[in-house]
């Protein structure tokens, strides 16, 4: 799998702002959506990727683990965390 080239930070895009610019993006091209657990954003992501329709498998999605400790189970639970945030099945690249 390649990393698209392009991708949409949304470090910084809260509530249906971020919801209306994942969508847009998404629209417009952009298939590398970047978040994390520490930018809170993560279900508005979840929404604006659902809102643009495009099939997953289409989506290069990349989200941050906020996690003080490594262990197995931590990263486990932060990682389900993160799906049912985004309304995922799977990510592309979690850290």
């Amino acid at each position: 799998m390649e990393i698209p080239k392009i991708g949409l930070g949304t470090w910084n895009l809260r509530g249906k702002e971020c919801e209306g610019v994942v969508e847009s993006a998404i629209k417009i091209g952009y298939r590398h959506i970047d978040t994390a657990q520490m930018y809170g954003n993560e279900k508005e992501v979840g929404i604006g990727i659902k809102k643009s329709g495009i099939n997953r498998g289409e989506l290069f999605v990349t989200t941050k683990l906020c996690s003080p400790n490594t262990t197995y189970n931590s990263v486990t639970s932060g990682v389900k965390e993160s799906l049912k945030n985004l309304q995922l099945d799977y990510l592309d690249l979690g850290y």
